[in-house]
């Protein structure tokens, strides 16, 4: 069989040493891919396809999807699943930190709660987003790190991302160093930070959940903020991963989940939820399968 060109690649989520051939199939010895999670999308899977003579299929991650139609594209592609292993065993041989959750719940004027009644998700997202007195929540929170500790702060839009930084440099000590990270940045840069938190103290990253949940290896976090909704199990328990990675520097990783309380008492005297309310109790479902352990805190805006 003619070979037409050799090459050896490596991408951030699959390694794999291969031979081009003229049917542009690939001889490969094997396929490896980290975050496995993600080879439901089309490019892994075609990739996979074109492996035909690869003798192992090693897939790797934290978070099988939930979706049955995912996860069988996933095996179709790897194989079926031979090997689990629950956070709590791996905190237990000390592979990963131990985790405590305080989940702040961020209490709403009434004047606030009334408008935002039934109102859509997306004016929701909207008006938590652009109401300033919640930043205050961060005076608390950095009130009680303590010293020489690095903190990830996660939100899903940018323009709420560069928000909480304008507000963090203004109203943080001069002792804090604050970086972000979103899609306009680039590779090198993210790279050079990424370096830097390692060996640098009172470091707080800024990054969206698109480009920090996932892939991200810094030992040296502490905390990690969700201060963004987020329902999404994947997603969620990926970035939880960033800061479960251990360090000589902490004895358990802390995970403060922002939750917008706006919930309102009905005609019927019942509870109404709002949105992001609703997403917070299905993160609760994701940590009680954890089994991490969380504690709620009511916080007055």
């Amino acid at each position: 069989m003619k070979i037409k060109s050799i090459k050896k690649i490596d991408k951030p989520d699959i390694t794999y040493n291969l031979h081009i051939e003229n049917n542009h199939n690939y001889f490969a010895n094997d396929l490896v891919v980290s975050n496995c999670h993600q080879a439901k999308s089309m490019s892994i899977q075609t990739i996979a396809k074109k492996c035909l003579n690869a003798e192992y299929r090693i897939g790797l991650t934290g978070t099988l999807p939930t979706v049955d139609a995912d996860n069988y594209n996933i095996h179709g592609y790897l194989g079926p699943t031979i090997f689990k292993q629950k956070t709590k065993d791996l905190q237990d041989l000390g592979i990963l930190s131990n985790i405590s959750i305080v989940n702040l719940l961020l209490k709403y004027p009434e004047d606030m709660i009334e408008k935002n009644k039934n109102r859509p998700y997306t004016e929701e997202i909207e008006t938590i987003t652009t109401y300033s007195e919640r930043n205050k929540v961060f005076d608390f929170i950095f009130n009680k790190i303590d010293d020489k500790q690095n903190s990830i702060i996660l939100c899903h839009k940018i323009d709420h991302l560069k928000a909480i930084e304008e507000y963090l440099i203004e109203n943080l000590p001069d002792k804090y160093s604050v970086y972000i990270v979103y899609g306009d940045i680039k590779p090198t840069e993210r790279e050079n930070i990424r370096k830097l938190m390692d060996v640098e103290e009172n470091v707080i990253l800024l990054g969206t959940y698109a480009t920090l949940s996932t892939g991200i290896n810094i030992r040296r976090i502490h905390h990690v903020i969700f201060a963004s909704s987020y329902k999404s199990k994947i997603k969620i328990l990926q970035s939880i991963g960033r800061g479960l990675r251990t360090h000589d520097s902490k004895e358990k990783m802390v995970l403060w989940d922002l939750v917008d309380d706006l919930r309102w008492t009905t005609r019927n005297n019942t509870m109404g939820k709002n949105h992001v309310f609703k997403h917070f109790e299905e993160r609760l479902k994701y940590y009680d399968e954890q089994e991490f352990k969380y504690f709620n805190k009511e916080f007055n805006l």
